[in-house]
């Protein structure tokens, strides 16, 4: 029998006791588990880092823009593109 492919891996971690005590400090706070309360954390960091790295690339195009490097297109040049494209 195949076993069902789980949208949830299990991951085993090794903390230092001083995490693990101000995770299961914030689990008590929120009445959940401290598995549960140690992934939150994790998305929360891992967000945190997307909104960097966004952020980052967001400077990158003002500043290749401030530079002469990007063109920008006005929002009638785009949509009469856009309808020009629609129809071909």
């Amino acid at each position: 029998m195949k076993r069902k492919q789980s949208a949830v891996k299990r991951v085993n971690l090794s903390l230092p006791q001083n995490v693990v005590y101000l995770v299961h400090m914030l689990a008590e706070r929120d009445n959940v588990t401290l598995t549960t309360k140690a992934s939150e954390l994790l998305e929360q960091g891992l967000d945190t880092e997307e909104d960097k790295i966004l952020v980052e690339m967001a400077e990158k195009r003002m500043e290749d823009l401030e530079n002469g490097k990007l063109k920008t297109l006005s929002s009638d040049d785009f949509w009469k593109k856009v309808e020009k494209d629609k129809k071909k």
